[in-house]
């Protein structure tokens, strides 16, 4: 099974190079919103007994069981993550800037590491 904490140290690791391009930037915000929701999904399933279709509706199901279940601030990280992730996917027209990204990373880590105990 992979693990997501790949994708999460993935999106670190492109934000450590001192000018990172908006490529890299919009691939570690990805990344990066890509392992905390993985990882939250993933404790629901195996640890809370929740199901998932595996498909778009998860997304906003793991936001709803994060508040649901008194994880408001697992919750909005995870949201900003999910909006900078969109933004870096579907806009094309925006530009994203590596130290937005990097700064989104270092201000969730602790709560994508707390995600790893729900």
């Amino acid at each position: 099974m992979f693990d997501p904490d790949l994708f999460w140290q993935y999106a670190e690791n492109l934000m450590t190079v001192p000018h990172p391009s908006e490529c890299e930037s919009r691939i570690a915000a990805g990344r990066a919103y890509y392992a905390f929701f993985l990882t939250a999904r993933d404790r629901f399933e195996n640890h809370h007994q929740e199901t998932f279709a595996h498909d778009a509706s998860d997304h906003s199901k793991v936001i709803r069981l994060l508040q649901n279940r008194n994880y408001e601030p697992l919750a909005e990280a995870l949201r900003q993550l999910l909006r900078l992730r969109e933004g870096s996917d579907y806009k094309m027209d925006l530009v994203v800037e590596g130290r937005r990204v990097s700064l989104a990373i270092k201000q969730f880590h602790s709560q994508y590491v707390n995600c790893k105990t729900i």
